[in-house]
């Protein structure tokens, strides 16, 4: 039996859907997060089984001139995918 079912949860309400968010919004971005690292290193059978993280950084030096602008690209990426992965391990 679900909330609305039972009479506790009124989707509409702004009070009901703002306690929704408090209590579960953590755990939501938690979960998009791990999601978002899963999909960034899944293989693609339609681009020779790369990434689409390695897509995107494949793209960045082939349009870049390998300038000072593109190896600070790639620092940001390093920190980026340093991020995902201790969020992950954290959970």
């Amino acid at each position: 039996m679900s909330m609305e079912d039972m009479g506790i949860l009124i989707p509409i309400n702004e009070s009901d859907l703002w306690c929704l968010h408090f209590c579960f919004l953590d755990l939501i971005n938690h979960k998009l997060n791990e999601w978002v690292a899963a999909w960034i290193r899944h293989p693609l059978c339609t681009e020779h089984n790369l990434t689409p993280l390695q897509l995107w950084v494949q793209g960045q030096f082939e349009n870049a001139n390998l300038n000072q602008e593109s190896m600070m690209t790639m620092v940001l990426i390093e920190r980026v995918q340093l991020v995902l992965t201790v969020n992950v391990m954290m959970t």
